[in-house]
């Protein structure tokens, strides 16, 4: 049994485990730790999915609009805040040189244009953790609208 890679984060004052899979979560030190690794990171997938799905059939695409990474970094805080810290794979030096696209499909946001979280612009990454299209100039917007007309029908 290998314990996942893992940090101390000083600014969260947490241990940060790199979870690349199942394994890794079973892996973790204790059985408290497995149990929460999976609440959030499950809580995370399943308001993600739910939002795909949404914008998906919406924007009526056949395949995801989000792919899933394939390294979250959980943060064992106990706080539950169901948002893990999204990474990319690759030298993350030559990530920050040149300006990524954000990881939603539809979705033109650059990481010269703005802040990012890990691989998603603020607004994209704030709809996943919220829940609710905030106002922006970005596609969201066009589908916060057409998601309003549609509710105002229903």
């Amino acid at each position: 049994m290998s314990v996942p890679e893992n940090y101390h984060c000083q600014r969260r004052g947490a241990r940060v485990y790199k979870i690349r899979s199942l394994e890794d979560i079973y892996n973790l030190p204790t059985l408290d730790q497995v149990k929460n690794c999976l609440y959030d990171i499950g809580e995370s997938m399943s308001r993600a999915k739910a939002v795909d799905d949404q914008l998906g059939k919406e924007l009526k695409f056949n395949s995801p609009v989000f792919r899933w990474p394939d390294l979250v970094e959980w943060v064992d805080d106990d706080k539950h805040d169901n948002t893990p810290v999204f990474r990319m794979f690759g030298d993350q030096s030559k990530e920050m040189i040149k300006p990524r696209v954000c990881l939603v499909r539809g979705c033109t946001n650059r990481s010269s244009d703005g802040r990012f979280h890990g691989p998603l612009c603020s607004p994209c990454f704030a709809m996943l953790r919220d829940g609710v299209i905030g106002h922006t100039d970005s596609f969201l917007g066009d589908f916060r609208k057409a998601a309003e007309l549609l509710k105002d029908k229903v």
